[in-house]
């Protein structure tokens, strides 16, 4: 079966390419310094796991059901990746060739009836999957609600002109026969349902609602305090010159205001039997980090990066 997804494009700052149309011929074998592999990625890989979560918080935020770790579509990741690796290492390589002439379409289970393939060359996985974003092929195979499986590979060159560069190929399919995660249910009840930041500059905005950001985003801002008019979580914030302050629960304000000060990270816990509260959080330098779980670190510490905004969701458990 023969497959298609978007053509390849180059970005300044993060090169990034997904298959087009038509076939393409193999790259030729290069003698080359073997980089440094990743053998076998698996979803307890660190950067994977978080780039696997990024592309199913940007899968979310358009309804798009989540993907699944497909481990035997990792493997034809993974084998690619590792191949990208070597090749790339060649002054003249011809980025025309960079997909395997099915883009891997042969080489994942049988039975797939939707397939994908991105390529991206950057350094963290928020690099990676913002630039997928903002490039219309990469984002359309990606957040494609027919997605159900996906893989993910990656190597680290450590020497050549992409050395230190994370080079990622990402392979999602679609079968009839995958069992789809429900979807989590938002919350009745007031849990996190509503919140406001105290931001540098402009003071306390108005309140949000679940799902949606307390804070700015582009505008280098601290988010100095939260505040939370309800009750139905126990909640904490870890605050410049400070530290982690006292967990307070039910409807209270967390960090300060008047000091100066940044929030860096916030730990929330639901209160109420059967739910629990999500926290993503933008930091400076950084961006949206993956989202995090109940009572989980939203955030940084000991890096002295400033909290710029937050989103909170109540699902059920």
């Amino acid at each position: 079966m023969k497959f298609s997804s978007s053509r390849m494009s180059a970005i300044i700052l993060g090169l990034i390419v997904t298959m087009g149309c038509g076939l393409l011929s193999p790259a030729a074998s290069v003698a080359a310094p073997v980089p440094a592999l990743v053998p076998a990625t698996t979803i307890s890989d660190s950067f994977t796991k978080q780039t696997f979560d990024l592309i199913n918080a940007e899968r979310a935020k358009v309804g798009a059901p989540p993907f699944v770790w497909n481990q035997k579509i990792a493997d034809v990741s993974q084998d690619w990746a590792n191949h990208l690796g070597v090749a790339t290492m060649d002054p003249n390589f011809d980025f025309a060739t960079i997909h395997r002439a099915d883009a891997g379409g042969n080489e994942i289970p049988a039975g797939a009836t939707w397939y994908r393939e991105n390529i991206g060359f950057n350094f963290s996985p928020a690099q990676l999957v913002d630039w997928w974003m903002n490039s219309p092929g990469h984002k359309a195979a990606m957040l494609d609600p027919r997605g159900t499986d996906a893989g993910i590979g990656y190597v680290v060159p450590s020497s050549g002109p992409y050395a230190g560069w994370h080079l990622m190929v990402s392979n999602m399919a679609a079968y009839s026969t995958t069992l789809i995660p429900s979807s989590p249910t938002s919350a009745t009840a007031p849990t996190g349902s509503s919140y406001a930041g105290h931001v540098q500059n402009i003071g306390w905005q108005s309140s949000v609602s679940n799902g949606e950001t307390a804070g700015t985003v582009g505008q280098g801002l601290r988010l100095e305090a939260l505040r939370f008019p309800t009750s139905g979580q126990t909640v904490r914030a870890h605050v410049q010159n400070i530290g982690w302050q006292n967990y307070s629960t039910g409807a209270t304000t967390i960090g300060t205001t008047g000091l100066g000060l940044r929030m860096e990270a916030i730990q929330i816990k639901s209160t109420i039997a059967g739910e629990a509260i999500r926290c993503q959080a933008h930091v400076q330098n950084i961006g949206w980090m993956p989202e995090v779980g109940d009572g989980e670190v939203c955030g940084t510490t000991g890096q002295g990066l400033r909290l710029e905004a937050v989103r909170f969701r109540v699902v059920g458990q």
